[in-house]
């Protein structure tokens, strides 16, 4: 009776060490990949600097590079009145306001992920100067001279 005791408890302890060991390296490998799936979608490292705008190179953004340079080239010449607030966790936000007259409306612009708000939109701002709207250029997270360096979406 002892002996089949003995072995139960040899065979509970031998069984649930491995089962124990092998969860733990699964735990550990999936907390590893998370790690690394953040770094490569969400991790940035702003320089606080005025950054390069620059088209894509795919070929669906060569047709309209020239076009698209231009209206960057313009927006990026109007005169801007910079904005910065502190976030509830104390970041520094960033944006650009372009004033009309007063008694208009605001249109509020937030840029795509990795991206910039003068080139995102260099065209609509343009169209919605004509049609005496004020532009709000927001800088997300982590992009332009906003503070963070994780990249959040809103």
């Amino acid at each position: 009776m002892k002996n089949i005791i003995g072995t139960i408890i040899y065979l509970i302890v031998k069984y649930y060490g491995i089962i124990l060991i092998s969860s733990t390296i699964i735990i550990l490998l999936i907390l590893l990949l998370s790690f690394f799936a953040y770094i490569k979608a969400f991790y940035n490292n702003p320089t606080g600097k005025a950054i390069k705008i620059k088209m894509p190179g795919r070929e669906q953004y060569t047709a309209v590079k020239e076009k698209t340079d231009e209206l960057v080239k313009a927006m990026s010449e109007r005169t801007w009145e910079e904005i910065d607030i502190k976030a509830f966790d104390k970041i520094n936000l960033h944006a650009r306001y372009h004033h009309i007259s007063d008694g208009l409306p605001v249109q509020i612009q937030c840029h795509g992920y990795r991206s910039h708000p003068v080139r995102d939109f260099s065209g609509g701002a343009s169209e919605s100067i004509k049609r005496g709207r004020h532009l709000l250029l927001i800088y997300q997270r982590s992009h332009g001279k906003s503070e963070g360096r994780t990249i959040t979406f809103g």
